[in-house]
């Protein structure tokens, strides 16, 4: 379990990062990719990720990272290990027509003021 100290104590930060500090110092994609077992990269948009991430539900951590507070970002940590999902284009189309849905309509099922 020494080998994942290092990932449950990150840090997540709003924003790319050229190279984590020793407590993390990243946003959640940057994260996802030391988490899979990847080199660490900067990422500054999707098309950064490795192709087994899911370019739409990286987009949506992305933008829940970067709008969130430094305590509620700390509340995404969990999600790091589940980014690298992507599925087959029919697949990545839908979560993203989902997820663009969801963010214009919210779960009241209207059109969101943001």
């Amino acid at each position: 379990m020494d080998t994942f100290d290092h990932i449950l104590n990150w840090k997540l930060k709003q924003g790319s990062h050229a190279f984590p500090g020793q407590d993390g110092g990243t946003c959640i994609n940057e994260a996802a990719i030391v988490a899979a077992g990847f080199p660490y990269r900067r990422v500054r948009s999707v098309q950064d990720m490795p192709d087994c991430f899911s370019r739409p539900i990286c987009a949506l951590a992305m933008q829940l990272n970067d709008e969130a507070t430094d305590e509620e970002r700390q509340s995404l940590l969990p999600f790091v290990i589940r980014l690298a999902c992507a599925d087959i284009a029919e697949v990545e189309r839908e979560r993203d027509v989902y997820i663009t849905t969801r963010l214009r309509f919210g779960l009241s099922g209207t059109v969101s003021e943001s």
